[in-house]
C-alpha cells in the first residue's frame, strides 16, 4: 500500500502524539496512586 509523503508524515505525527499522551497519562495515574498510598501511610503512622 502506497502513502504519499504528506499523509505518511501526518500519520506518524498522530501516532507520536497519541503515544506521548498515553505515556504522560499513565505516569500521572501512577504518581496519583503512589501519592494516595504514601499519604495514607504517613497518616496512619502518626
Amino acid at each position: 500500500m502506497y502513502t504519499d509523503p504528506g499523509s505518511g508524515i501526518f500519520f506518524l505525527q498522530v501516532l507520536a502524539a497519541a503515544s506521548l499522551t498515553a505515556i504522560y497519562r499513565f505516569r500521572r495515574a501512577l504518581a496519583s496512586i503512589f501519592r494516595k498510598t504514601q499519604s495514607s501511610n504517613t497518616e496512619s503512622g502518626e
